[in-house]
């Protein structure tokens, strides 16, 4: 079932699907109904009165195409928009740094690895793959190339990314001891080391947001305790036909979810035909996959997951790195919005608190009679702190005389908005 969750998957309706219209005018029963849809410009969407629960707490919303990093910044600075995503680290840092603007972070889905074959001698070790796991600093390369400006890392301790169920919270890591590294080399009977090879294609991706650098810290670390590991950057086609092929010692790579389900990470990469990259497939690791496909107890299945994760640690076909995370960024204004790692994130629950701003007198006392000019900048009217739903007020400025300041709340008319 979990795989429904793939936008390919989607249920939509027959009689829609048979105009041959649903990409240009699509339909469906969620809490927003399609309204307009400009190519390349925006996409504008309204609220579904007939939608089968609560309304969304907005009348319309609007997702804007601006493709420049800086642009789309810039027009949230302004208040143009009130959400972006697929920020820079600059301007993540200088968000995080803003008064006006605020962070989200989505679950980190992915996982970047070093892979290992072993299939290749003297790889196929289980004392020399050990002494791999404990030369790599991994805390330090998540601070040096995932978080130097903004927090866009975590370590990775398993395959499975801490927010996806099967990922073992009692599994311990691997420790980055480099005098231990070096004592379970000589115990695999390579007490000066050895030379392997280590490949990497040079393109971003949120698992390795610094592929190049990463492999040479990596690299670095190995050196360190006695492993020559030769870099190669190939091409990308070149570098998978490697991989797929077993033509490998050590490579960089990782791993996108495709739907939240551990066996989307186990099975691809031990269980079919790119297992190959690692070595001689696991078949008692490949089997029990096969027999949790089978099980239908949710707790069972999570313990059957659990010990998967397990497995994987202690055979190492993989030495897991780290979990890019990615942001969206808001207005300090928009409230009610929850990040998600699978593409579902909901606006049912967004909502505007309103900013009210003085237009004379920075210093008036409490409780002194004030005029403020309310700015509402959203399009279709927003619904105010302390008042029903169903009460918005329009776009545009408004001047409302007789208020009083009381404590940083400005009052009238039995309306209470906070002033921020």
């Amino acid at each position: 079932p979990s795989m429904l969750t793939v936008p390919a998957f989607s249920i939509a309706s027959p009689a829609a699907i048979q105009t041959g219209n649903l990409i240009t005018s699509p339909v469906g029963s969620g809490p927003f109904k399609f309204t307009e849809w400009i190519v390349d410009e925006y996409i504008n969407l309204a609220g579904n009165p007939s939608y089968w629960g609560s309304g969304p707490r907005l009348e319309t919303l609007t997702f804007q195409v601006i493709p420049a990093d800086a642009d789309r910044f810039a027009a949230l600075q302004s208040n143009r928009v009130q959400g972006i995503e697929d920020a820079s680290v600059s301007d993540v840092t200088a968000a995080s740094q803003s008064s006006h603007l605020q962070v989200l972070w989505r679950p980190a889905t992915n996982t970047g690895y070093l892979g290992i074959n072993r299939g290749h001698s003297p790889l196929d070790n289980d004392l020399m793959r050990q002494a791999i796991a404990h030369a790599i600093n991994k805390p330090s390369i998540i601070d040096q190339y995932y978080n130097a400006e903004a927090q866009m890392g975590i370590v990775a301790t398993q395959v499975l990314p801490p927010e996806i169920w099967g990922h073992d919270q009692n599994l311990v890591d691997y420790a980055y001891d480099p005098a231990k590294a070096r004592s379970l080399l000589t115990q695999a009977g390579y007490p000066q080391g050895f030379t392997t090879t280590l490949l990497i294609r040079d393109v971003y991706r949120i698992y390795f947001p610094e592929i190049v650098t990463t492999a040479a810290a990596i690299q670095a670390d190995l050196q360190a305790v006695g492993i020559s590991a030769n870099l190669e950057v190939l091409e990308s086609g070149d570098f998978l036909s490697k991989l797929n092929n077993g033509e490998n010692d050590l490579f960089l790579l990782g791993w996108i979810m495709d739907y939240p389900h551990p066996y989307n990470f186990f099975h691809y990469h031990f269980c079919n035909s790119f297992s190959v990259s690692f070595g001689p497939r696991d078949d008692i690791l490949c089997e029990h996959l096969e027999t949790a496909l089978e099980e239908s107890d949710y707790e069972t299945l999570v313990g059957m997951y659990e010990w998967a994760s397990q497995r994987v640690h202690n055979t190492l076909p993989m030495v897991p790195i780290g979990h890019g995370c990615s942001t969206l960024l808001f207005r300090q204004e928009v409230a009610g919005f929850t990040p998600s790692g699978f593409a579902k994130e909901s606006f049912r629950d967004v909502f505007y608190s309103l900013l009210i701003s003085k237009n004379a007198h920075p210093s008036v006392m409490s409780g002194d009679p004030m005029t403020y000019t309310l700015t509402v900048t959203n399009p279709g009217g927003v619904s105010a702190t302390n008042v029903a739903i169903s009460d918005t007020i329009p776009a545009g400025s408004h001047h409302i005389s007789g208020g009083t300041l009381e404590n940083g709340v400005v009052s009238w008319s039995g309306m209470t908005l906070s002033l921020i």
